[in-house]
């Protein structure tokens, strides 16, 4: 799917500029990237909550499970994380995110979102010219003024799908897969 192929392809740009460093984080997990040209956290505790604004360049983290990560101000934000994590993006042009099971993923002022999220995920798109969602399993997809929506799966799953002032909704099946609206916003892979 494009989506996988678009965050691994953003976040390697984010790493391979940029020094990694856990010299931003506490030792309770609490990450501060403030006011820097490039940063990259790798934050190994657990449950990290993690802050990047105003950086002139990007801003990327990689954390496990129950991550928290806001970033906002900068040109690029990329993030890779674990289960139950809650990723925020704002007020920048590109974000894109990898995360587990019960994620929930929130970008707004965004030029361009992308995530690849797994099963229970809930992620949110407003205010963007274009929301990449894949879903991992099922999860719910919700756009509000944005000019593309596009959703898919790779796998067999159940997706729900809210399109609010949005010019173009998608949805879409990996190969092999059928597409079949549920109605209601609801659509599966089988």
């Amino acid at each position: 799917m494009k989506v996988k192929f678009s965050v691994f392809f953003l976040l390697v740009l984010v790493l391979a500029g940029c020094r990694r460093s856990t010299d931003y984080c506490d030792g309770r997990g609490n990450c501060e990237c403030n006011g820097r040209e490039e940063c990259v956290i790798a934050c190994g505790a657990a449950a990290c909550d993690v802050s990047c604004e105003q950086t002139s360049e990007s801003c990327g983290v990689v954390c496990d499970d129950d991550c928290t990560f806001e970033c906002n101000d900068t040109n690029h934000c990329s993030s890779f994380s674990g289960a139950r994590s809650d990723i925020t993006c704002h007020n920048l042009p590109h974000c894109a995110s990898e995360c587990g099971v019960d994620c929930r993923y929130d970008c707004f002022s965004v030029d361009e979102c992308r995530v690849r999220a797994g099963t229970g995920s809930e992620i949110s798109c407003s205010n963007t010219a274009l929301c990449e969602a894949e879903c991992v399993g099922d999860c719910s997809v919700s756009c509000r003024s944005v000019s593309r929506c596009e959703a898919s799966c790779d796998g067999p799953c159940e997706v729900q799908l809210d399109c609010e002032s949005v010019a173009t909704c998608s949805f879409e099946c990996g190969s092999d897969l059928e597409r079949v609206e549920l109605g209601g916003g609801r659509f599966a892979c089988r």
